[in-house]
């Protein structure tokens, strides 16, 4: 099982189990960063361990936080603090793996963890080294989402030859010679952003993926509406408006495929 902690009287006090993939593949990357960068750092090599920390970091910021941006937002309450507790069970614990490679910056993420969690801490400095638990430690998950990673940078690359905006939703993509469940199969079909995905039986070829790049008019008027979406909330970040402002919006077009979309996903 893979456990979040509970905001109550200190940060790690409590865990509960939780199901979400992604979940349990970053608090697995997180114990097993635990336990490499102990034994680099009881080397004294801070070089290899540096490494290990932008690798990390790089993981956590742009795959996890980028895929799990719907559940930070969520209207769900469980679902929304699930995710931030996880969150913060992740900096909690890398703030004081980094403190002592780089001290202020990991102060300053530590007294905000704790001012967040209303937790009167006093520095990360006074803290214990964080010890991994190797039954959070999953190597399935790690080998999945890594063939799930592949399978998005693949077709992300289809897209860009076929010069088809991300935003602009497909039909479906074939993948042959894959196992994966669809918890592996849901990240990425959001991430490609496609109706969905076609799973093949391998062959001669042991992996490979087809894009379906036949755009439907349905499929216009879609990534229409996505790309609408994406100005309108950069506009409200002009404006520097938070969700929670409500607006009344105004759209002038002679466009009849925009005025059709408009009409199709004005919800």
């Amino acid at each position: 099982k893979f456990y979040s902690m509970i905001e109550v009287d200190n940060l790690t006090k409590d865990i509960t189990p939780s199901s979400n993939i992604l979940d349990q593949w970053i608090v697995s990357s997180l114990n097993v960063l635990i336990r490499d960068v102990t034994k680099l750092m009881d080397d004294y090599n801070t070089a290899e361990t540096s490494r290990l920390f932008f690798n990390f970091i790089e993981d956590l910021s742009t795959w996890y936080i980028k895929n799990c941006r719907n559940r930070f937002k969520s209207e769900n309450k469980n679902e929304k603090v699930s995710a931030m507790n996880i969150f913060s069970y992740v900096l909690y614990n890398l703030s004081k793996l980094i403190a002592p490679l780089t001290p202020f910056i990991s102060e300053l993420i530590y007294q905000k963890l704790a001012e967040k969690n209303l937790v009167n801490l006093k520095s990360v400095h006074l803290e214990f080294w964080p010890e991994y638990n190797e039954k959070l430690i999953n190597v399935d998950v790690h080998k999945r989402m890594e063939l799930t990673r592949e399978i998005v940078k693949k077709t992300l690359e289809l897209r860009e030859k076929s010069k088809i905006p991300v935003r602009q939703v497909l039909s479906k993509v074939s993948v042959r010679g894959v196992a994966l469940n669809n918890e592996f199969l849901d990240i990425i079909k959001e991430v490609i952003n496609v109706k969905g995905i076609e799973v093949l039986p391998a062959n001669d070829q042991e992996f490979s993926i087809e894009l379906d790049t036949i755009l439907t008019p349905e499929l216009r008027l879609e990534g229409i509406s996505r790309n609408l979406i994406r100005h309108i909330n950069n506009y409200r970040k002009q404006l520097n408006l938070s969700t929670k402002n409500r607006v009344d919006l105004y759209l002038e077009t002679n466009n009849t495929e925009i005025q059709e979309a408009l009409e199709k996903y004005e919800e």
